[in-house]
């Protein structure tokens, strides 16, 4: 029985941003759970009116649905499909209803005005069945798409190309391009979606771990004139993100294509799937009402470590990775994600090639705290930055050996999703929690040059060479190309030559030429920096830098020491650091790095 808890107040009634364009379905948000209380109610008795400036006839509300996308979350599903202007408003009433003896009172009326849309449509390919002949090739775009678009008959009018790609752990690249001669397109519309499907006169045959990319040719824009992207976003989140942090959310939204679009929750980094839906259903910030709230359609992806074997291969499932144009990976246990989606020896299940296709054709792949670490290949789990220096031997491991990670006295290397791993190794909770020693010792022995540590409640959001760094706190971003260490050797750590980069929100760094962009104000160097015997201690390592950045001191001196066991870890500055400062925080841009084993007090940084 579900348990409502009622201040007496009114409900508060709001929508979604409201963008030109056609619909067939409107959302809006409610400011407490409201479900429970008129899941049974139909839209003529929940709705009082609706309509576009003022119109006396307004939308009739008979044959409008009603369908709960959460607690607080509902979708109005439209009997035709509604054209929007720039500058319309469209307008809600709501009666006082009565749901099983319970009296709901919602504010009379909400308005919104209709802005200019601005947001690049994404088109979701759908994953070809494997191991067969496929003649069929399946678009559904996240907006309705322009008239000129819809009435083409050949998809070489449209489409430059489509590529089949195989997953990254294959044993050989089959990347071919499918022959679209003599193709034909039959063009459909689904709840304000535009579909496509492209019949092939020559069919193709699809392995196992491969799947469709589709490059677009500059007709495809949607109805205010948005060219559709192609251009996937990578956001790690680096945990404890926290539900009014609007910036993030909204960002994450743009890149899924703004409006309302559909995302997939996974929470298969929990014990089990009823740990995983509980954790869906209740969270504040992962799950589904957070989302709504943001403006989102969330859907929950029903996998987890004790039923992954069929959810892995699941039809369902993949038709629900088929509608996203982002996908979320919850917190908690990486090595659970990963076990989840891919097979025994790290190659994708069935279900992961539909989100790594969602993820080529334009998609959004983001996570928090475990979910930010699986989005790395190879990811790293487990133990501490002190711990991992002394040891200096990580164990690399395959998502079949998932439970070895319950082993926190150890670091563990095993195999990830590799959607940043064109930009390096993620790390999530890291100055929170000292993380850079463990992080820097991951990167070399997984041969990964840049390390990307994110700080709480702050993101990363990645695209093409380029990182924004967005949330209320940092990001530190190492950097090893030069750096020579001992690292793997299993011996106490030693490195040097190791670069570091910090940013706040506003941020940018260019991974191509491993620079900070700021719009920051040089910061004027003056007193004396501050060490700390607690290098890897809360948030210690970016006060140590910034007070370095903010002095006239070349280097300072940090230590870690737990019992026989003693670090040094010298920051430095040379001609090539440059160091900013704004009321969003610091910038900080080849910041050097040495890590000795053993206490020097008296040490000249090189």
């Amino acid at each position: 029985m579900d348990v409502i808890i009622d201040d007496g107040k009114p409900y508060n009634i709001n929508f979604f941003e409201m963008e030109e364009g056609s619909f067939d379905s409107l959302y809006v948000t409610f400011d407490k759970e409201v479900r429970n209380r008129v899941k049974n109610i139909a839209a003529p008795e929940l709705i009082k009116a609706m309509y576009v400036n003022s119109s006396p006839s307004g939308i009739k509300l008979d044959d409008v649905k009603l369908t709960w996308i959460s607690d607080l979350g509902l979708k109005i599903e439209l009997p035709k499909p509604l054209e929007l202007k720039k500058g319309d408003n469209v307008t809600l009433k709501f009666n006082t209803v009565k749901d099983s003896g319970v009296s709901v009172k919602i504010n009379d009326s909400v308005s919104k005005e209709v802005v200019e849309d601005k947001y690049s449509p994404i088109a979701k390919v759908h994953t070809p069945m494997h191991g067969e002949k496929n003649d069929i090739i399946r678009i559904t775009f996240s907006e309705i798409m322009s008239d000129s678009l819809t009435k083409t008959k050949s998809p070489e009018e449209f489409i430059g190309k489509i590529t089949v790609l195989s997953e990254p752990h294959a044993a050989t690249d089959s990347s071919k391009n499918i022959d679209l001669t003599g193709a034909s397109v039959t063009w459909g519309r689904n709840d304000s979606r535009t579909t496509a499907e492209i019949k092939l006169q020559n069919s193709t045959s699809i392995a196992a771990g491969e799947y469709y990319k589709v490059d677009f040719k500059d007709i495809v824009k949607d109805l205010s004139g948005n060219a559709v992207n192609t251009e996937p976003t990578v956001a790690p989140i680096g945990g404890a993100l926290e539900e009014d942090n609007d910036a993030i959310y909204e960002a994450l939204r743009t890149a899924a294509g703004g409006r309302t679009p559909v995302i997939l929750i996974a929470g298969s980094s929990s014990e089990n799937l009823e740990i995983a839906q509980n954790n869906y259903n209740t969270s504040p910030a992962q799950g589904q009402a957070a989302f709504a709230a943001h403006g989102f359609e969330p859907h929950f992806i029903p996998i987890a470590i004790d039923n992954y074997k069929e959810a892995s291969v699941s039809q369902s499932n993949i038709d629900l990775a088929d509608i996203a144009t982002i996908a979320y990976f919850s917190g908690g246990d990486q090595g659970k994600h990963a076990r989840s989606f891919l097979n025994d020896d790290g190659t994708d299940s069935r279900l992961m090639t539909s989100v790594r296709q969602l993820f080529a054709n334009g998609g959004v792949l983001t996570g928090s705290s475990a979910g930010d670490h699986v989005l790395s290949d190879p990811m790293h789990a487990n133990s501490y930055s002190h711990e991992v220096l002394t040891k200096n031997s990580p164990v690399k491991i395959l998502p079949v050996d998932y439970k070895k990670i319950d082993d926190n006295s150890q670091m563990f290397l095993s195999t990830g999703f590799g959607f940043a791993k064109s930009y390096g190794l993620t790390d999530s909770h890291f100055d929170a929690r000292g993380r850079l020693g463990r992080l820097v010792v991951a990167m070399v022995c997984s041969n990964q040059n840049i390390g990307i540590g994110i700080d709480e409640d702050t993101a990363m959001f990645i695209k093409g060479n380029e990182g924004k760094v967005i949330g209320r706190n940092g990001v530190i971003i190492a950097n090893t190309w030069e750096a020579s260490t001992n690292a793997g050797s299993g011996k106490p750590f030693e490195g040097k030559d190791i670069k570091l980069n910090y940013l706040s929100d506003g941020d940018i760094f260019n991974f191509d030429l491993a620079q900070v962009i700021t719009a920051k104000i040089k910061i004027e160097e003056a007193g004396t920096a501050l060490g700390t015997e607690d290098i890897f201690g809360e948030y210690a390592t970016t006060d140590t830098m910034k007070s370095l950045a903010s002095s006239s001191d070349r280097y300072v001196i940090g230590t870690s020491a737990e019992g026989e066991q003693t670090f040094s870890v010298i920051f430095s500055k040379d001609d090539n650091t440059k160091t900013w400062k704004d009321d969003n925080g610091y910038a900080i841009q080849n910041m050097k790095m040495q890590i000795v084993n053993g206490i020097y007090p008296e040490i000249t940084a090189k």
